[in-house]
């Protein structure tokens, strides 16, 4: 997991990387605030599996 500020400072490039680790769909082509957008949302509703 990282915080918010270490991904803010990370260059699109990282980002996806990030994405495809994390098996987040349809990421290649986002712009950064879309990349935000669509991490945030799949690592919430990961967690919300989690605990249920």
């Amino acid at each position: 997991m990282f915080e918010i500020s270490e991904l803010i400072r990370m260059k699109l490039p990282e980002l996806q990387e990030i994405a495809k680790k994390a098996n987040i769909s349809k990421y290649r082509g986002l712009k950064k605030k879309n990349w935000f957008t669509r991490y945030l949302t799949t690592r919430l509703q990961t967690l919300i599996r989690l605990y249920r």
